[in-house]
């Protein structure tokens, strides 16, 4: 199900994010790497997303609340979002233009 006028949420967010990293290094770029090791009290291991979400983290695109919870069932805020596609594009230039 596509639901274009859905809202989506944190976890999705990631897994988006991560799936355009890893389809642009498709194209002769190597997918970064995350540059730290996080963990988040609200995702456990056999959490769907709980790969996508610690790459992303790991990777510095985004990032959990000061009390160590992701929160990835709450919905993505234009502003996250926003910050999101920055960080992630950001990622991708410096990593093309190495």
């Amino acid at each position: 199900r596509f639901a274009p006028e859905s809202l989506i949420t944190r976890a999705q967010m990631a897994v988006m994010i991560c799936r355009a990293l890893d389809a642009v290094a498709g194209e002769g770029s190597v997918p970064p790497q995350p540059s730290r090791t996080l963990s988040f009290s609200d995702i456990p291991a056999s959490y769907w997303a709980w790969a996508e979400v610690l790459r992303a983290a790991g990777l510095q695109i985004v990032n959990g609340y000061s009390n160590g919870v992701f929160l990835p069932e709450s919905k993505a805020e234009r502003c996250q979002a926003a910050a999101v596609l920055a960080r992630a594009l950001r990622l991708h230039r410096n990593a093309a233009g190495s």
